[in-house]
């Protein structure tokens, strides 16, 4: 059924969806962008400040293998881990879902909730995105 719908995107033009990530998920996949590859050991390592089990990181890995955010490669006795994407393609993937659930495709509405959201937090910043986005084509460059 999964690849059903998979042929389904592609031939519509469209992608799937990103998968829903939780919160473990991303501590995990950001842990994986800062040292590109890591074992479920060291991951156990790094990650173990919530107390949480070896065995759930091994877990959280496999979900994570199995939505294509990240691959393994046997390396002697244990598996190391790495990232598919980087986060930046993974953002862009997440704000393309949103265009397209949301905007019905148009990619207005959600860079200027972007540029609400980062003025509300940076008016400075904000006002730089909006003159940015209002000038002709040549003046970008």
């Amino acid at each position: 059924m999964k690849n059903l719908r998979n042929n389904l995107s592609t031939l519509l033009g469209r992608s799937a969806p990103t998968p829903a990530l939780g919160p473990r998920e991303l501590e995990v996949l950001d842990a994986l962008w800062q040292r590109k590859a890591l074992t479920a050991q060291e991951l156990h390592g790094l990650i173990n400040l919530q107390r949480v089990s070896l065995n759930t990181i091994q877990s959280t890995l496999e979900r994570l293998r199995g939505k294509g955010l990240i691959e393994r490669a046997k390396s002697g006795r244990a598996f190391i881990y790495q990232p598919t994407l980087t986060r930046t393609e993974l953002v862009s993937r997440m704000l393309k879902d949103l265009a397209q659930n949301i905007g019905q495709g148009d990619m207005a509405p959600i860079i200027s909730g972007f540029a609400e959201f980062v003025a509300a937090d940076d008016p400075e910043m904000g006002e730089k995105i909006i003159r940015a986005l209002d000038a002709e084509p040549e003046e970008r460059d």
